[in-house]
């Protein structure tokens, strides 16, 4: 994207995700900023007043920035001679808040014929919920990824990763990519329009399949999916990220037992398919640990990565092992 300039009105975490993926791909993006405190992100959660925080840092790096203020005539100027020589302009503002300013999409048209305007709402421009602000957390509750996440017969829970605000950021990072191949083959200005709900919806297609073959809501299952299936097994030495998550297809499970100690359940009736195994896949669990089959007291990852099974440890975002 070497030469695409783009004029980042972004806060948080949609937007910037966005621009800053853009970014990395050789846009050049200038980040419209508040006078005197900057985005909103730079102090929140900040280890020292002196320096910018790691939220801020890991969504606006790789990124320029100028303060302008927006309710300002002298702001508002600025802003539309920045628009004139730039490519993309990006927004996530509350509804209705670009037209507040007068920097709707025709004000910034006529500042610029060709430019591309991507708007990031959490529900969109229409419908009954176009006037409300959306978060990371509202997203994926309206969204319905908290519907299929938590044990069963507990309430929904969040999922740790921003696939509400990142998820949204990556679909509106593809849009507007799209929308600049359309500007250039028609010398017309775009408008690109995620909604938050949108994304997360997308990213829900693969756990839609039972309600699309039942008509049914879908089940939370915890670690359980209808996949492979999938199991969660502790390792040795027994530490907070000492876990693998296994594939247990074919004779995967029968090696699994003799690895957890529970040799006696080979053959069991209960593990005999694999939709048996994944109903009764913890109870052959139980509190056994796995160890490699000369029982000494290594992380069973280990071992089972050596044998070729379809797994993976879970690895601790500090870098611990």
């Amino acid at each position: 994207l070497s030469g695409i300039r783009i004029i980042d009105l972004t806060q948080v975490q949609a937007g910037p995700s966005c621009t800053q993926l853009l970014a990395f791909l050789g846009a050049d993006v200038i980040k419209v900023e508040q006078p005197g405190v900057g985005d909103r992100t730079r102090h929140e959660r900040a280890v020292s007043e002196d320096v910018d925080s790691f939220y801020f840092i890991v969504f606006n790096a790789n990124k320029r920035s100028v303060t302008l203020n927006l309710k300002t005539e002298r702001g508002r100027a600025i802003l539309l001679d920045l628009v004139s020589r730039a490519d993309i302009v990006v927004e996530n503002y509350g509804p209705g808040q670009m037209e507040r300013f007068d920097l709707g999409f025709d004000t910034l048209k006529r500042a610029n014929p060709k430019i591309v305007y991507c708007t990031i709402k959490g529900f969109g421009s229409y419908g009954p919920n176009a006037h409300v602000k959306s978060f990371e957390h509202i997203a994926q509750a309206m969204g319905g990824a908290m519907s299929a996440q938590g044990e069963p017969g507990r309430e929904p829970i969040f999922v740790a990763p921003g696939v509400g605000d990142s998820g949204t950021g990556l679909h509106a990072g593809i849009g507007m990519l799209a929308a600049l191949r359309q500007r250039d083959a028609t010398g017309e200005a775009q408008r690109v329009e995620v909604a938050m709900q949108d994304g997360i919806v997308n990213l829900m297609r693969i756990r839609m399949i039972d309600t699309f073959n039942t008509g049914k809501p879908i089940q939370r299952e915890g670690n359980r999916t209808w996949g492979g299936p999938t199991v969660v097994y502790p390792c040795k030495p027994g530490g907070p990220n000492d876990y693998v998550a296994l594939i247990l297809a074919g004779d995967a499970w029968d090696t699994v037992l003799a690895l957890a100690g529970r040799a006696d359940l080979i053959g069991d009736p209960r593990y005999a398919t694999t939709e048996a195994r994944q109903e009764h896949g913890p109870e052959g669990r139980g509190d056994s640990q796995l160890v490699d089959p000369h029982g000494h007291q290594t992380r069973g990852y280990e071992y089972l990565d050596r044998t070729g099974f379809s797994g993976g440890r879970s690895a601790g975002l500090a870098g611990s092992p």
